[in-house]
């Protein structure tokens, strides 16, 4: 598993989104509701926080 969690040191204020992550050696994928980030105020998050075991590499991250 990856715990993934937008932060808003505002507060701070974050919450923790987890990835159930079972492809190795591929590039996936995924899309997270910003909603399953309450109560973060997503106006200023100001850092992303990744938790895992292993290495994991992250390409073109989109908001909308």
């Amino acid at each position: 598993a990856l715990s993934i969690y937008l932060i808003n040191s505002a507060g701070p204020v974050e919450t923790e989104y987890v990835l159930d992550v079972n492809t190795k050696r591929a590039w996936v994928s995924v899309d997270i509701p910003l909603t399953e980030f309450a109560p973060v105020d997503l106006t200023i998050v100001d850092q992303i926080k990744v938790v895992g075991n292993g290495t994991i590499y992250f390409d073109n991250w989109y908001f909308e």
